[in-house]
């Protein structure tokens, strides 16, 4: 992970602490569903923060958030002026309320490759913005979005095709875009892709290496969006060893430049056992 992403690290000493007891009497006592985010996070580059499960009941409140900042430089060098003044007029449309124009113009930057607007085109067809409702079509513009390494496009992309949405379900593709955005930093990816281990969906169940995906999620975000403790909650037949053991694979990964290596490493490790 990039420095600027460093996480800071839960401690838990040989089962002692509250939670840690809570973690494992819920995760063999309890009966309820997982609760992950599946819906795809809501934002318009940086210009909006927060992560929202439900578009319609946050779009009122996503209009009162924008907030615009410096985009790096290594994002544009590859697109044109041009593109740019697009994605720009796409925002002051939506800060207007004008979503067909604000379609318009991020259409337009798009299809010049701006990967900013690429995302921005997918939230638009995936939510109906401006334009019908198209999650195929959204699913097309993630994935030029993705490709050029924007972690918003490469979370959302997952949580399509680990779903079925405007694609059928396809676990395999799920868990190459949870880890590529999940390198990057985003708590939300790497807490999914936590779910697919501990589930064996798309990758070889390993509820170890899901348990310290999961940590490493809560760790990094405890925003109510973020639910990684609860679906830790949910985790049955876990003891206390298991769960020190992915407390020291998050501890790793956390540590990490590059937070899959160490993932593939246990992983690896684990299969030759």
């Amino acid at each position: 992970m990039q420095q600027s992403l460093k996480l800071s690290t839960i401690q838990y000493k040989d089962g002692e602490t509250d939670f840690l007891r809570v973690v494992v009497a819920a995760a063999n006592l309890t009966q309820q569903q997982d609760s992950r985010v599946i819906r795809g996070r809501i934002h318009l580059f940086f210009y909006i923060t927060g992560e929202y499960s439900d578009f319609l009941d946050q779009l009122n409140l996503m209009k009162s958030i924008i907030r615009f900042a410096i985009p790096s430089v290594l994002f544009f060098i590859l697109v044109s002026s041009s593109a740019f003044a697009g994605f720009e007029e796409g925002i002051a449309a939506y800060q207007a309320n004008n979503l067909p124009l604000a379609y318009k113009e991020f259409r337009e930057a798009a299809e010049e490759g701006h990967a900013d607007s690429q995302f921005n085109l997918g939230l638009v067809y995936e939510h109906g913005i401006g334009v019908g409702k198209n999650e195929k079509e959204a699913i097309v513009w993630y994935q030029k979005s993705a490709e050029q390494g924007f972690a918003f496009a490469q979370y959302n992309l997952a949580v399509l095709y680990e779903n079925g949405r405007g694609t059928a379900v396809d676990f395999a593709q799920a868990n190459k875009w949870y880890r590529k955005a999940s390198q990057q930093g985003d708590p939300m990816a790497i807490g999914n892709l936590g779910m697919l281990y501990i589930r064996g969906q798309g990758v070889k169940q390993n509820k170890i290496a899901g348990m310290g995906l999961l940590l490493l999620s809560a760790t990094m975000d405890g925003s109510p969006q973020n639910h990684a403790k609860q679906n830790i909650s949910t985790i049955r037949d876990l003891t206390v060893d298991m769960i020190t053991e992915a407390q020291t694979l998050s501890t790793e990964m956390d540590d990490a430049q590059n937070m899959l290596v160490p993932l593939d490493q246990y992983l690896k490790k684990t299969e030759t056992k």
